[in-house]
């Protein structure tokens, strides 16, 4: 039937046809990929928190270790406070950073920078991605640690993309990568690659627990989920944009 079409409306109508076939092959890998881990994301879109335990490598080969605790209320609410290095607040179209210079109000690329990196962070949740501001496309697989992968490109309405990797066998997020400013690495776009692994149940959902971060292909941060809440009561002055 497709071919017979082409052939009557001419060959663009086949280039669209199958690009819309591979959206929906896109589409049918992240619905294996929620129902992998459960099909249980509810709870993920309320306000939560979370704890991280971890060692960054940016200066060196000896990782420094590191606290991190977040607190979220997707997709208006995220917040990310580094102990005794930096908070990283982000409130609906806004973002500021508060460390011992002062504070940082983010606009223009700096801020869609910024949302960029939060929507990946929220993207490794999964449920974010079927909404409609996403366009996925089927990526050719690769393999990680000799295992079978398939692979799923997230495009946002506001620009910027990113590439998801699911085992191919359990269907679990192992990798994501995309071309991000990382200041320590200068103005231009590096690649970032999160390798994720030792998958368990948060808010009812089995999602990676431990990130091994690169940053042009050099290891930047290994962190690892120590404690989580869903449900949680966040305090709105947290997400008060500073006078």
């Amino acid at each position: 039937m497709l071919f017979s079409m082409a052939l009557l409306t001419g060959f663009p109508a086949f280039v669209i046809s199958g690009q819309q076939a591979r959206e929906e092959d896109a589409r049918q890998i992240l619905q294996h990929a929620l129902k992998a881990a459960g099909g249980r994301f509810n709870a993920l879109r309320g306000p939560m928190m979370w704890m991280e335990r971890g060692a960054y490598y940016g200066e060196g080969a000896e990782g420094s270790p590191f606290i991190a605790q977040y607190a979220s209320k997707w997709p208006d609410w995220f917040r990310c406070e580094i102990e005794g290095v930096f908070t990283l607040t982000v409130s609906g179209h806004k973002a500021w950073m508060i460390n011992d210079a002062g504070t940082q109000k983010f606009a223009g690329d700096e801020l869609a920078n910024v949302m960029r990196q939060v929507r990946m962070a929220w993207a490794s949740f999964l449920f974010p991605l079927t909404g409609k501001e996403y366009t996925l496309k089927k990526i050719d697989g690769i393999r990680i640690e000799g295992r079978a992968v398939v692979g799923i490109r997230a495009i946002h309405a506001d620009g910027g993309d990113f590439r998801l990797y699911f085992d191919k066998a359990s269907l679990l997020l192992v990798k994501m990568e995309a071309n991000v400013i990382i200041p320590q690495f200068g103005p231009s776009p590096v690649l970032v690659e999160a390798y994720y692994s030792k998958h368990k149940s948060l808010g009812g959902a089995r999602l990676p627990f431990k990130i091994k971060l690169f940053c042009d292909k050099k290891l930047f941060v290994t962190t690892e989920i120590v404690a989580s809440k869903t449900g949680a009561t966040l305090d709105p002055a947290y997400f008060e944009e500073p006078e």
